[in-house]
């Protein structure tokens, strides 16, 4: 063999053994179609998901304060701070309600689990709407008062339409 050919054999090789190993021990780990396996899975799907959002979050800020500019960009950040604000009251709780109650009921009581869903879904439609009407109302006094920008006064109503969506 020459250089070339031996070092990719013997990268072919440690990669199969490597691969072979921690398929091995996995598999005594987490034994096919176990409760266990499929956690792990979900697990590593959802560390995925979030870095790859995060990662593409901040990749997104980065060009966005590049493209408008510092003062641009400092009244999109009062934009998204807000909305954020006004998000978690929005939200009101309901999703860690959910995560109890629905875990709890669903095969036990599937009816009453539906029920859950559908009362929380409710709720949480009419807090965003009241809150998105809110700040839609109270948008000029906001910009006006509070940020101390006017020409907030429509940007901060059409966020009080994407906080309903929210």
């Amino acid at each position: 063999y020459g250089c070339e050919e031996a070092y990719e054999n013997f990268y072919g090789c440690c990669e199969i053994m490597i691969s072979t190993l921690f398929n091995n021990i996995f598999n005594r780990i987490f034994p096919r179609d176990s409760f266990q396996r499929r956690y792990f899975n979900g697990t590593i799907w959802m560390l995925l998901g979030v870095g790859v959002a995060m990662i593409s979050s901040f990749a997104a800020t980065i060009i966005a304060a590049r493209l408008l500019g510092s003062e641009v960009f400092g009244k999109y950040g009062i934009l998204e701070s807000t909305l954020g604000m006004f998000g978690l009251v929005a939200g009101f709780g309901i999703g860690l309600t959910n995560k109890r109650y629905v875990g709890e009921t669903r095969d036990k009581d599937p009816i009453r689990c539906g029920q859950i869903i559908g009362f929380s879904s409710v709720v949480t439609w009419v807090s965003a709407g009241l809150l998105s009407l809110t700040l839609f109302v109270f948008a000029p006094f906001l910009a006006v008062k509070v940020l101390n920008a006017p020409e907030l006064v429509l940007a901060l109503r059409i966020t009080a339409g994407i906080l309903l969506l929210n």
